[in-house]
């Protein structure tokens, strides 16, 4: 399960410099990526939406490859509103991501082991 959940926040994390927060409201989030990573994803979509659903606490996820539009309903008790919000904003340096990546995995494996 760790690996699956190391995976699915590689792709999150790699999405991240493209994306911004459009609306949000605990529980869910839509999120633009830029035009240009959409294109580059379009074909891969499919496969990037089942690893996000994959992940505990997320309930649907749906894109839109032509507008380039994400849309993620999660369960807000699993992961606080305000993860999402670091998540797309973290542009930082490597070990930044490592870190905040680390906290991630603890966080959810700890919500798991409940």
């Amino acid at each position: 399960m760790k690996q699956k959940l190391d995976e699915a926040l590689d792709i999150i994390f790699s999405l991240a410099p493209f994306a911004r927060v459009l609306h949000h409201i605990p529980g869910r989030i839509r999120i633009r990526i830029s035009t240009e990573a959409a294109r580059y994803l379009s074909g891969d979509m499919a496969g990037i939406s089942g690893v996000i659903s994959g992940l505990p606490g997320i309930m649907n996820v749906r894109i839109n490859p032509i507008i380039g539009s994400v849309l993620v309903e999660y369960d807000p008790k699993f992961f606080e509103p305000d993860l999402w919000e670091r998540i797309v904003g973290i542009n930082g340096n490597s070990e930044e991501k490592a870190g905040f990546k680390n906290e991630l995995l603890e966080r959810i494996s700890s919500r798991l082991n409940r």
